[in-house]
């Protein structure tokens, strides 16, 4: 009996599969089964031009309502299958510079102060998950999965630094008895490893906890346990809180909030940079630094006539 013919799509998948990181696999997989096999579907690759393409994506944009960065993830998952077919199977060059659009970043703004002395405040009050969860994010910029895959280990408290080597992610499951499962995993970019400097009020608040617990260095920080939490655990308590303290905020807002406060405060922007593990400055300054009106006008205001 004959076998079942790949598709371009499928052998471009394969090949992935062997040469990246799961987490990526997991989103290429992802992006092919639930918007790209349909299209291709109506669309057969060897037919494609770059009207169809654009016209697919306006579709995305104005008919499903996806967000910017779900839409790039698809050109780009996309414009490397039909790359891969040009090379293997001759596939016609299409011109993925032709196809472009507006690429608005949504993002909430950061904390405001009387906000973030509310987050604060829970912290101090409290002594656990949650609190500690959002001291990290809000003073250490660490992501999400970064804290939760921290074990006590990766704290230096002598020396007041962090070691960020891994992140938690929830991804497909290699058991097909469940969907998903948690997975410990290195982070997504070469620049997400890295050795962190934190602030004294921090070292002492971490300290308090650490004290709180047997001490286990191989043990997860938040758990506490060699299991971690999911991310998803921490997100939905976060939310909860936001909404009993009427603040507008997802748990990255935290990340936002640091990268703020941190060029308020004079930190050289490379200092920055490299704590929030971006790959170049750039995207410090364009995603993650929202300066308020006031202080703009605080800022300028140090300008003054000659006379």
């Amino acid at each position: 009996m004959e076998e079942n013919k790949l598709t371009i799509q499928e052998e471009w998948l394969l090949i992935k599969k062997i040469s990246v990181k799961y987490s990526s696999y997991c989103k290429y997989e992802n992006i092919i089964n639930k918007h790209l096999n349909t299209f291709l579907k109506d669309n057969p690759i060897e037919e494609l031009t770059e009207m169809k393409i654009i016209h697919y994506i306006d579709y995305l944009i104005n008919i499903m309502n996806l967000s910017t960065s779900m839409i790039n993830s698809i050109r780009c998952v996309l414009k490397s299958i039909c790359k891969y077919g040009e090379q293997t199977h001759q596939l016609k060059h299409l011109d993925f510079d032709l196809i472009k659009f507006s690429q608005k970043t949504k993002t909430k703004d950061p904390l405001n102060k009387e906000n973030e002395i509310k987050l604060w405040d829970y912290c101090i009050r409290h002594k656990n998950k949650l609190s500690l969860a959002i001291a990290l994010g809000l003073y250490a910029g660490l992501r999400i999965g970064e804290i939760c895959a921290l074990k006590w280990k990766d704290i230096d408290l002598e020396h007041g630094t962090i070691n960020i080597n891994k992140t938690v992610q929830r991804l497909k499951s290699d058991d097909h008895s469940k969907k998903t499962q948690l997975y410990v995993l290195e982070p997504k970019s070469n620049s997400s490893i890295r050795n962190i400097v934190i602030a004294d009020f921090l070292v002492v608040y971490l300290k308090e906890h650490y004290d709180l617990f047997e001490k286990q260095d191989e043990n997860f920080i938040l758990s506490n346990r060699q299991i971690t939490i999911d991310p998803r655990t921490i997100q939905r308590a976060f939310t909860k809180l936001c909404e009993n303290k009427e603040i507008d905020a997802t748990f990255h807002t935290l990340r936002h909030t640091f990268a703020t406060n941190c060029i308020k405060k004079g930190i050289d922007i490379k200092t920055v940079s490299e704590t929030l593990g971006h790959a170049n400055v750039n995207i410090t300054l364009n995603r993650y630094v929202h300066i308020s009106f006031d202080f703009k006008k605080e800022q300028i205001n140090k300008m003054q006539a000659p006379i």
